[in-house]
């Protein structure tokens, strides 16, 4: 969910920012299939789409990176400090990061923020530590056999449900304008 919020958000600065003294022309009337790639308007789509991109790894690689250390030393202290601590770690970095990236969008900070936002979301474990996690409390409440593997893809299912009712949720709110709305349900479908 947060890719497709900092991506859409990026694009949206980055276009206006590159192309601020240029009229924008945003409709879907024409086809894509006839798309003149010698135009202006479609050189400067072309600048735009590279910037996010690039834009977008870096995001990726600030929150990648520090996530594969963390989620591997978390899940292994887990077994023996417990899953709570880092159950709430996780969370704790995920809620910090959509908090920041919430003010940042509504007081139209720095778009370059987004990557210590990432950062501190992976060093805190982020959704892979609380994916981590929780199937390991589901290892442990159930006795091995069919009953432990019922309860992991009833949690892979509500996992699946929740990230994808939450993509369309979130789409047909932006798609009307609430993006106060849709701020705040971004920050709670990430906790």
């Amino acid at each position: 969910m947060v890719i497709h919020t900092t991506n859409g958000y990026g694009y949206s600065t980055f276009q206006n920012r590159l192309l601020s003294n240029r009229y924008i022309k945003n409709t879907s009337e024409g086809s894509f299939c006839d798309t003149n790639t010698s135009s202006q308007a479609y050189q400067d789509e072309q600048t735009v789409q590279e910037v996010v991109s690039r834009w977008g790894v870096y995001i990726s690689l600030a929150e990648g990176l520090p996530l594969l250390f963390s989620s591997l030393l978390f899940s292994f202290l887990s077994d023996s400090i417990g899953r709570k601590p880092f159950l709430f770690l996780g969370a704790i970095g995920v809620l910090t990061r959509q908090f920041l990236m919430i003010l940042t969008m509504v007081f139209e900070w720095n778009i370059y923020l987004f990557a210590p936002f990432a950062l501190i979301d992976g060093i805190c474990g982020g959704w892979v530590i609380e994916i981590a996690i929780s199937m390991a409390i589901f290892a442990d409440i159930s006795s091995a056999g069919k009953s432990r593997y019922f309860l992991i893809a009833v949690l892979s299912f509500v996992f699946g449900i929740g990230f994808s009712l939450g993509t369309f949720v979130s789409g047909y709110i932006v798609g009307y304008e609430f993006q106060w709305l849709c701020r705040v349900a971004v920050l709670c479908s990430q906790s």
